[in-house]
């Protein structure tokens, strides 16, 4: 799997309480550009470093090798971005969004209507912690735009917190699966030779008082 990583954002702090307001910012997450503005509030000398690791699109192909009526089985793709932070601070923080962004036209038919033919998967994790799911076998046969990721399974609330102390990396890792189902029951023909393509997607936001 190709991966990139970006080097976000790197403060070099030569005076104390120094306050850096509405700074400007840009960015890249695979292959979109992101610009916007936060403000940040230095307290003691050092350099914060943000990075992005990320893979491709989530991508495949569902052709006529998936729909074979013996052999016929389910396909899928996978997308990760791995978010890193470290300091030479005292400690700092971060907050931030994902989100998922489908297709800007439908892609699949319902080769059955109502019956979920194309499934999204996301997981988080912190550091070494095993993944947990935050969106579980969500229907997305017919979705297009972008929708908000939550912080955690069946939850309302989006801003991600990432955290650390002086020398220690911080790591939140993402990870999205789209999977086509294959029926052995249903003729799926209408969805052949349909290519299919989504990612994952970062925004940096500034950070905000949440209720517990």
């Amino acid at each position: 799997m190709n991966r990139k990583r970006i080097i976000w954002l790197v403060i070099a702090l030569l005076v104390i309480l120094v306050s850096v307001s509405v700074a400007t910012y840009a960015y890249y997450v695979g292959k979109e550009l992101y610009l916007g503005t936060f403000d940040v509030d230095i307290e003691t000398k050092g350099v914060d470093i943000l990075q992005f690791d990320s893979s491709e699109d989530v991508s495949f192909l569902a052709d006529a090798d998936n729909f074979s009526k013996n052999d016929g089985h389910d396909v899928s793709g996978e997308g990760i971005i791995d978010i890193d932070l470290t300091t030479t601070k005292k400690e700092t923080k971060y907050c931030y969004e994902v989100s998922f962004k489908f297709p800007d036209e439908q892609v699949f038919d319902y080769s059955e209507f109502g019956r979920p033919e194309l499934i999204l998967d996301i997981y988080k994790k912190t550091d070494n912690e095993e993944y947990k799911k935050v969106i579980d076998n969500l229907d997305i046969t017919t979705y297009t735009g972008t929708i908000k990721v939550p912080t955690e399974k069946a939850g309302n609330k989006y801003q991600n917190e990432i955290s650390t102390i002086k020398n220690v990396e911080k790591k939140d890792s993402w990870k999205a699966v789209v999977t086509y189902k294959y029926f052995p029951d249903v003729y799926q023909g209408i969805n052949d030779s349909k290519e299919y393509n989504s990612a994952l997607k970062v925004n940096i936001v500034k950070c905000q008082e949440v209720d517990k």
